[in-house]
């Protein structure tokens, strides 16, 4: 008799085995489907615009394609989650449609322990995304950030190429150069039209010379041996100034810069600092692994369906839900950013969110049927 239930034990362990791996096959499949389709899309969209990037600031196409693979690997923290949430989805769709679900409920496999595989995919998937979003992705925005730099100074520190009319950042006017010197920094024959609180300023320059604070991402040019014209609003000029030097600034760090500088810290610099947006910046990257977790649970629930409806009835309301998530992590991130929310609890009130309305809608079935039993009884 304990023969005949050791060996029903080791039966039921080596089926629940089969079981997990059929399940995570079926995982495994669709995600790199999706994540293939994803990082397609996604990289033809970056594609055109590093184009027209390297149309206005003359990189090379070597480059170019360089900082499409930084920016693929900088991206792929957001596109693996997404990718096993729809391709949970979609495997359980499959199960449900094929009516396989109902064969291993038939056969005892309880929606708890799918879960239990579903969050073996998903946990052995976090850490990946983990390792990604702490260590990989801001090495991969550093490094972007300084081929681009250094490209930019190859060509000349602000993206300016001779024999073209550049436009100012903001649209506060143009510069033109016809020739480069042999270090293309020099420059020859500067034309500068900016417009400054309802003036316009024409700067005319036999030479002139660019500089970057790499600090402050401030850029500067000296001309030498020149005339400024200032105008009123009206176009009519009333004043004309001769100069032998004259600095003037062509653009100031944006917000895209200094975006891309926050993204480009480490892990542990965004440790030790106090700054809200530093830390709305380590939190976000701490969402990605715990969102992997939490949109790989709500797959399930949401994969429920009835055979007659099709493997991929969900996959609208699963990017709905997706869309949600992603935007409240976006507005909480902002709050911190701006001291309107606490870093702590921050952006985990969004997961704690998120996280209550999977466990709520995997209980919901048995909860509702208890529910009817009691009322049937009385």
């Amino acid at each position: 008799m304990r023969s005949y239930s050791v060996a029903t034990t080791r039966a039921e362990g080596r089926f629940a085995l089969i079981v997990r791996r059929y399940l995570v096959r079926e995982i495994v499949v669709p995600f790199l489907v999706v994540a293939v389709i994803l990082l397609t899309i996604f990289a033809s969209h970056r594609v055109a615009l590093l184009l027209a990037d390297a149309l206005s600031t003359g990189l090379p196409g070597r480059i170019i394609f360089l900082l499409l693979a930084l920016k693929l690997v900088y991206s792929l923290n957001i596109i693996l989650p997404i990718a096993l949430y729809l391709g949970t989805l979609i495997a359980f769709g499959r199960l449900y449609s094929d009516h396989e679900m109902t064969a291993l409920g038939a056969c005892g496999v309880s929606e708890r322990r799918i879960v239990g595989s579903v969050l073996l995919v998903a946990g052995v998937f976090a850490l990946g995304i983990g390792w990604l979003s702490l260590y990989v992705k801001p090495w991969a925005a550093q490094f972007g950030n300084r081929v681009r730099e250094q490209a930019e100074s190859l060509t000349d520190v602000s993206g300016i190429s001779p024999g073209r009319f550049h436009e100012l950042i903001g649209g506060r006017g143009v510069i033109y150069v016809a020739r480069l010197g042999p270090d293309a920094r020099r420059l020859k024959d500067v034309f500068i039209d900016s417009r400054k609180r309802g003036t316009d300023q024409v700067y005319l320059a036999r030479t002139g010379r660019l500089y970057a604070d790499a600090g402050t991402g401030r850029r500067t040019i000296v001309l030498k041996n020149g005339y400024r014209y200032d105008s009123g609003p009206a176009g009519s000029a009333y004043r004309v100034m001769r100069f032998r030097r004259l600095t003037t600034w062509l653009r100031r760090s944006s917000t895209d810069e200094r975006v891309r500088k926050r993204s480009a810290m480490s892990t542990s610099r965004l440790l030790a600092s106090s700054d809200p947006r530093d830390r709305a910046e380590l939190e976000w990257r701490l969402s990605m692994p715990a969102a992997t977790l939490i949109l790989a649970l709500l797959a399930v629930p949401l994969s429920r369906m009835n055979p007659r409806q099709g493997r991929y009835a969900r996959v609208f309301m699963a990017i709905l839900v997706y869309a949600v998530y992603y935007n409240l992590l976006g507005v909480a991130k902002s709050w911190v950013e701006r001291g309107k929310l606490a870093p702590v609890p921050g952006l985990g009130l969004v997961h704690a969110l998120m996280l209550c309305a999977a466990i709520g809608m995997l209980v919901w079935p048995s909860a509702a049927l208890r529910l009817r039993r009691m009322r049937a009884m009385r």
